[in-house]
């Protein structure tokens, strides 16, 4: 009888290839919407749409409150119930955009901006004093430098036990106060580019008792306080660009 052929091995399986990493989150810039200026408020009405963001911004008039967005283009709608246009009110958005919006005339309008990361500006080039004679004007003075973005986080306190024994304490460059809190605490902060160093507290002093102290978009570290009353850590808030596409592993 035929014999028959011996059933080749399988070939051994390879390992699938390792997921490319997560791109690193892109920084939210900050900025105080503020919307004032003119008369017949309660007809102004408006709404802001970015890239990225989930929801829309939307208000009125007056209106002053900070908000966040990454890097991209928003659209601004501007909306007046009576149609004869915002009568003098103004919106605008430092950090974002140096223009000022309005609407002149009708019922509705839309504008159009890019936030866009600038970075810290040089110091300023002092213009040379020009030589006598005396009666010639003096030099125009340089501009001002551009206002250096804020970057937003929302900061959170929480996960662990004995919480009203916690606080702390975070100053950062470029920041005229503190920002203070205890545990749980959950809420949106915006600091300049620069280093930020956080003071943790344990009035009992036996440390944080699992609680943990976080800043996604400022720092991926998690800070805690193992042991004792007291405790330090510094990080530093830097630009980090958009992420290029992930790049698929070969098949």
């Amino acid at each position: 009888p035929p014999q028959m052929a011996p059933t080749p091995p399988a070939p051994p399986s390879l390992p699938s290839p390792p997921s490319p990493p997560s791109p690193p989150m892109q920084p939210l810039i900050a900025s105080v919407v503020k919307v004032s200026g003119g008369s017949y408020q309660e007809e102004v009405s408006w709404s802001l749409a970015c890239d990225g963001l989930a929801d829309p911004i939307t208000g009125g008039a007056p209106y002053e409150a900070m908000h966040a967005v990454p890097l991209g283009t928003c659209t601004l709608e501007m909306i007046d119930s009576y149609g004869d246009g915002w009568q003098g009110n103004k919106w605008s958005a430092p950090g974002w955009t140096d223009e000022i919006f309005t609407l002149e005339d009708g019922d509705s309008g839309r504008a159009t901006f890019v936030v866009a990361y600038a970075p810290p500006p040089y110091p300023p080039q002092m213009a040379p004093t020009p030589p006598a004679p005396p009666s010639l004007p003096s030099p125009p003075s340089p501009p001002s430098p551009p206002m250096q973005p804020l970057i937003a986080s929302v900061v959170k306190v929480s996960g662990g036990s004995y919480q009203e024994e916690v606080s702390w304490s975070l100053a950062c460059d470029g920041l005229a106060d503190p920002i203070t809190g205890g545990a749980p605490y959950e809420a949106m902060h915006a600091v300049p580019l620069g280093t930020c160093t956080l003071e943790m507290i344990d009035s009992y002093g036996d440390g944080w008792q699992g609680n943990k102290w976080s800043a996604p978009g400022w720092t991926d570290e998690i800070f805690t306080l193992e042991d004792g009353d007291s405790g330090r850590a510094t990080f530093v808030v830097a630009y980090a660009p958009p992420p290029y596409p992930p790049q698929m592993a070969p098949t």
